[in-house]
């Protein structure tokens, strides 16, 4: 970092312009923040790459545990209906009454 810092004051000193040799250093200069740069991007881009995976990685666990979740509670609707049918009178030709029903 000290490099680029060197780089960017060296491109504001208004003598270094006035030369052939100052212009070699001026691109010196703007090659060497330009790489800097470019490094510091590519270092960003794996970052959010990665924060993209973790981000992927966590949805799915999610609708996994939502998934499962909903399962269980199918299976227990599932369960339930089955214990209320199971106390249901066969012939429903008489009405039937539950008293601890309610509507």
């Amino acid at each position: 970092m000290d490099r680029v810092e060197d780089c960017l004051l060296a491109l504001a000193d208004p003598g270094v312009s006035n030369s052939l040799s100052g212009d070699e250093k001026v691109l010196e200069a703007l090659m060497e923040v330009s790489s800097f740069l470019t490094a510091l991007s590519a270092k960003c881009s794996d970052s959010v790459r990665e924060l993209c995976l973790e981000a992927t990685t966590t949805q799915v666990a999610l609708q996994n545990s939502m998934t499962c979740m909903s399962l269980l509670a199918n299976t227990k609707f599932i369960e339930s209906v089955s214990i209320f049918c199971s106390y249901v009178p066969v012939s429903l030709s008489e009405p039937v009454f539950f008293p601890n029903l309610h509507f």
